[in-house]
């Protein structure tokens, strides 16, 4: 696995961790047993740590896809430097060509008259 699914794994564990904190709370109001203290305790604390790993998890995919738009943008302007010097290369290679062709038209053209006189 690459980083970033690393990252959403955390998200989704980070996620996780908060429902169950959430649930606790909701199932200790609605059944108040003894231990009721600690439980909130356990729940606040789930809430926190899944929320903190979340977060820093988001962030870090965040500073990810920065790095990779940044990578891609400084390529695409190489890519679009080097095409242009490829075309530029291209076209005199083609000009060049033309221009060869051109004069042997005009050298057939020139022998196709001496020829007729």
């Amino acid at each position: 696995m690459n980083k970033k699914s690393w990252y959403v794994l955390r998200i989704v564990v980070g996620l996780y961790l908060t429902y169950l904190g959430i649930k606790l709370i909701t199932g200790v109001m609605a059944e108040r047993p003894g231990n009721m203290v600690f439980v909130l305790f356990m729940a606040g604390i789930f809430i926190v740590i899944g929320v903190l790993y979340a977060v820093s998890a988001i962030k870090k995919v965040l500073a990810l896809k920065n790095e990779e738009s940044e990578e891609d943008l400084d390529g695409v302007e190489d890519d679009s430097y080097e095409d242009e010097s490829d075309d530029s290369e291209e076209t005199k290679f083609i000009d060049e060509n033309e221009t060869a062709a051109y004069s042997e038209s005009e050298n057939v053209e020139d022998n196709d008259i001496k020829e007729d006189d």
